[in-house]
């Protein structure tokens, strides 16, 4: 093989492995896939599946009203299997506007309800007539 040939070939492999990886080094894809294999397996708990019902701390849970991806509706049905406090916020925007979005924007309102440990989940239409709504960016 010449080496204008050689070149032109190693200029292809360089391009697919770049699309494929999204232009992260192999190296890098090779060192995160070592780093994450020692989190888990030192990670504590790892002989025993972890569940929301384990959880004794509060959650904090947000959706977004347009979210494509974690429809809220959806998001919000974890509330049935929490067993602790749970501070649910629902955003307008999508799925990245609604999180992320600067303080003051003027097409930004949010809900937020905090269930207390022990009450009747409030259907997510429920959740839409008693939270406390507010214009803004949360």
């Amino acid at each position: 093989m010449d080496e204008a040939a050689y070149c032109h070939l190693d200029r292809r492999v360089r391009v697919a492995l770049a699309q494929i990886t999204g232009g992260v080094s192999l190296i890098s894809l090779g060192l995160a896939g070592v780093d994450w294999a020692l989190q888990t397996a030192v990670a504590p708990g790892k002989d025993r599946p972890a569940a929301l019902s384990d959880l004794n701390r509060p959650i904090f849970m947000v959706g977004t009203e347009h979210d494509h991806v974690s429809p809220w509706r959806s998001v919000y049905k974890l509330c049935l299997l929490a067993g602790t406090a749970l501070t649910f916020v629902l955003t307008s925007g999508g799925h990245n506007a609604g999180i992320v979005s600067e303080p003051n924007h003027p097409r930004r309102r949010y809900r937020i309800s905090t269930q207390p440990p022990g009450e009747p989940y409030l259907s997510p239409e429920q959740f839409l007539v008693r939270s406390a709504y507010h214009e803004g960016s949360w």
